[in-house]
């Protein structure tokens, strides 16, 4: 579901409502050009204890170019999202997609210092390419 673009913001309110069940929502900086995460803090306004919001680095808006998963994308990337939640810490915190450029211990020491930080609850990897995810638990234990 795309908040802004594909469903319209008076609906938004009616998916939030708690009574519905739905407690997470993910949203991401090429979603509306981030209008999505705007709308979603809109909607949540009252139940945000209650729910959790997942988010996405390393995957730009449509008007620019791929953000990548370098250390100082993933931390402009988390200030720019937590922004525009209102939020100073993220539930959960995608990478995605693959970022050749970038080698995935120096992805993973970035991700370590925003939990350490409190920046993000935890993370997870948003792809499927194997030759790029299969490193990452050897990694992960290194930090």
């Amino acid at each position: 579901m795309n908040f802004g673009k594909r469903t319209p913001e008076p609906e938004v309110a009616h998916i939030v409502a708690r009574e519905r069940g739905v407690t997470w929502f993910h949203v991401a900086n090429a979603y509306g050009e981030g209008e999505s995460k705007r709308i979603v803090v809109r909607a949540l306004k009252g139940h945000r204890p209650q729910v959790k919001v997942a988010t996405k680095g390393g995957v730009g808006t449509m008007k620019e170019p791929k953000e990548g998963l370098a250390r100082e994308q993933i931390t402009a990337s988390l200030d720019e999202s937590q922004a525009r939640l209102g939020v100073e810490r993220s539930d959960l915190y995608y990478l995605h997609p693959p970022d050749s450029k970038t080698l995935i211990e120096d992805t993973l020491g970035a991700v370590e210092r925003a939990l350490v930080a409190g920046k993000i609850g935890v993370w997870a990897i948003s792809y499927d390419r194997t030759d790029v995810t299969s490193p990452a638990p050897d990694a992960a234990a290194r930090h």
